[in-house]
């Protein structure tokens, strides 16, 4: 769950983007005494991740606010899509269920000692022989093998980064040590949020730094 206590905000965001497109399309007139009508919003998140999560999962805006309360609610509804979980979504959803089952075969040749390129060349083959996307891998499946292997090395990346701006963190522990952390995160590109996220200052901070160091 460590990716996704953001999800609503950041649903929040995309939908107001959406709304204000929507409400330009049509030359809606939001200051006038008619109520508006608009598009009714629903946030739904699937998760495949290796983390322990139920069924169904609802995160909420509010949990972020810094005093409860407050005068807004926005709802992110996460579903577990990993193979023996929403089995009445999976039936229900051929495609989506099939989706499950050539993660967790990819997930199975891992455990058994493959490595991740090997691991989807065999799934692949697996699904093609047993019948499970076996239309879409035959058409696509070189597409799927790098799409794949680039989302996997981009988290490694990322958690890599993380994990070692942590430990750096942990050594300095002092406000001055993680800002001279923070600049050298920043100068080798890795993102602002990220960096706040690691180092627990505001991205404010973080961007005053670069402007400081440039």
């Amino acid at each position: 769950m460590r990716h996704y206590p953001t999800r609503p905000l950041r649903g929040l965001l995309y939908f107001a983007g959406l709304l204000q497109g929507f409400l330009a399309v049509n030359q809606v007139d939001i200051y006038g005494e008619k109520l508006v009508k608009i598009p009714t919003p629903k946030y739904v998140v699937f998760y495949n991740g290796t983390d322990t999560m139920e069924d169904r999962v609802e995160l909420k805006l509010s949990d972020a606010f810094e005093v409860p309360g407050g005068c807004m609610e926005f709802t992110a509804i996460m579903l577990n899509i990993n193979l023996g979980h929403n089995h009445k979504m999976m039936n229900q959803c051929k495609l989506l269920g099939e989706y499950a089952t050539f993660i967790e075969q990819i997930r199975c040749f891992q455990r058994n000692g493959y490595e991740l390129e090997d691991a989807v060349d065999a799934a692949s083959e697996y699904c093609i022989e047993h019948d499970v996307l076996k239309d879409f891998l035959l058409k696509n499946r070189n597409e799927v093998r790098q799409l794949i292997l680039t989302e996997y090395d981009e988290k490694k990346h990322l958690d890599n980064v993380k994990e070692n701006a942590r430990e750096e963190g942990r050594e300095e522990g002092r406000k001055d040590e993680r800002i001279d952390i923070a600049v050298k995160l920043r100068k080798k590109g890795v993102s602002i949020s990220t960096i706040s996220e690691v180092t627990g200052l505001s991205a404010d901070e973080i961007q005053r730094l670069e402007e400081v160091n440039s």
